[in-house]
């Protein structure tokens, strides 16, 4: 048997980084349906918590990591020009990048 998986390994990322991120949307919505915080301090302590703040950071991944399977099966199907994959993989990747770094820093 081949260990050359094809596309199951992409499909397998983008379908667990989607099951994630659906939970932590509805986990978060319940939140703000049942117990809203009520002003700034009550959000920021709410974050503050060592499991939520690990939560939204697991929640970074699986978005950045979800964006990026799309977007790079979106280019290689559609994009037929290797110079213009590759630019175009390249700006997403540095794009996902500084966006996970500036999740990073909210959490800091």
């Amino acid at each position: 048997m081949s260990r050359y998986t094809g596309g199951l390994r992409g499909w397998v990322w983008q379908r667990f980084s989607a099951l994630y991120l659906a939970v932590f949307i509805f986990s978060l919505l319940a939140l703000f349906l049942f117990t809203p915080p009520e002003n700034y301090q009550a959000w920021r302590g709410l974050f503050s918590q060592t499991w939520w703040s690990l939560a939204f950071l697991l929640f970074v991944v699986a978005l950045l990591v979800h964006a990026w399977v799309g977007f790079r099966d979106v280019l290689m199907d559609y994009v037929h020009s290797d110079f213009l994959r590759l630019l175009f993989s390249v700006f997403l990747l540095s794009l996902l990048i500084s966006s996970g770094g500036w999740a990073l820093m909210l959490l800091v």
